[in-house]
């Protein structure tokens, strides 16, 4: 079983469209937790260049890092074909960012949907990242 990386002890599927659910899930928590210190964190990494390299050197590296190992482990066990986890990594990064933002400005399908949201979300890369038949 591989661990996320949050600050408590979760360990989620080997199965990669499970990890994925249990990824946004968790950072769903961890966005409820944490929602008025990240929308301050936020706005002030666009004007701030130091809390700019201290929020992707301490949170967004290594939640690609982490992402990036578990897609090489998957496509390893013939889960995912071969794709490019850096970029891969990066776009569920960004999706997860994109989707935090469009709640801040008040969408109302995010948050009381985030459980469907991350099934939809974890279907579509997973299923286009499927190995040919």
């Amino acid at each position: 079983m591989s661990k996320l990386g949050d600050p408590y002890d979760h360990k989620v599927p080997d199965e990669a469209r499970e990890f994925l659910v249990e990824m946004m899930l968790l950072r769903r928590e961890t966005v409820d937790r944490s929602s008025d210190m990240l929308q301050s964190v936020l706005s002030e990494i666009l004007v701030n260049p130091e809390l700019r390299r201290r929020y992707y050197t301490d949170l967004v590296v290594p939640s690609m890092e982490m992402l990036t190992a578990h897609l090489d482990e998957r496509i390893e066990q013939g889960q995912l074909r071969p794709i490019n986890v850096a970029y891969a990594s990066r776009v569920i990064i960004a999706l997860l960012l994109g989707l935090y933002v469009l709640e801040v400005l008040g969408d109302p399908v995010i948050q009381p949907q985030w459980e469907e949201l991350s099934q939809f979300v974890a279907s579509v890369f997973i299923e286009g990242a499927r190995p040919a038949d």
